[in-house]
């Protein structure tokens, strides 16, 4: 007679990482995520068009909430990460520093960490303006810490910018990245934040054909003539209305 062989071990299978899109506008976020090869278990946008692009781009069967005030965490069922750059205009050097005052905007963080709280991710990714990191000589972002800390996670931050991970876009963000309690051993978060490798991509190298429309026709101040060759810093070549700022 010969041994039965021993049976392989039955692997358990991995199910996805479901992750909550807050703020989602129109899908960056929820376009990494899935990347990872995690699954949306819901998005909440307040910007109705925002939300049709959203669904557009990404059509499913998670559920898509229009404000996050009336967001509850059993709308979503399990959720292992909370995602989301909350608004940013009252934390931003080209906003009013209104900060948590603007009940409309910056106090907008504390419905996200409400959801954190009652979810209990394992994760969470968040995201704001660097400037963030200054508001108020600081104590705005101490209090973010403290709320966050205080909910059991680890909390770990760094600028980073777009523009050093490939894409033609200087964009200075910070993020925060928080570990629960219950998948740690300590206190010490061991999420380590990625370094940019490819700052080589400009705008000619994702711009397509020239559109078909005509030249802006607000007055515009000529500064010198169109660049030929690659630069490495922003090149004005002319200012509408003769500003140089946020909308122009």
């Amino acid at each position: 007679f010969k041994a039965s062989p021993t049976p392989e071990p039955i692997q358990p299978v991995k199910q996805p990482k479901r992750f909550l899109d807050t703020f989602s506008g129109i899908g960056g976020i929820h376009l990494a995520m899935t990347k990872t090869g995690a699954v949306c278990a819901g998005s909440v946008e307040l910007c109705p068009e925002a939300r049709k692009t959203y669904a557009a781009n990404f059509p499913g069967d998670y559920v898509i909430c229009d404000d996050i005030r009336k967001a509850t965490a059993a709308m979503f069922g399990k959720v292992h990460i909370v995602c989301g750059g909350f608004p940013c205009q009252s934390f931003s050097q080209a906003g009013d520093g209104t900060g948590f005052n603007d009940k409309k905007k910056g106090a907008l963080f504390f419905e996200v960490a409400r959801l954190i709280g009652d979810l209990a991710p394992e994760s969470f990714i968040l995201e704001n303006v660097k400037a963030l990191g200054n508001h108020d000589h600081g104590r705005t972002l101490d209090t973010i810490l403290d709320t966050l800390t205080n909910l059991g996670y680890a909390v770990q931050t760094c600028v980073l910018n777009s523009g050093e991970f490939g894409l033609a876009q200087n964009r200075r963000r910070l993020f925060m990245v928080g570990i629960h309690d219950s998948v740690l051993a300590n206190r010490t978060t061991p999420f380590e934040f990625p370094k940019g490798t490819d700052a080589s991509v400009v705008v000619a190298d994702i711009l397509g054909h020239a559109p078909a429309i005509d030249r802006c026709k607000q007055p515009m101040e000529r500064k010198k003539a169109d660049p030929k060759a690659r630069s490495k810093r922003i090149e004005v070549v002319d200012l509408v209305d003769g500003r140089n700022c946020q909308g122009y």
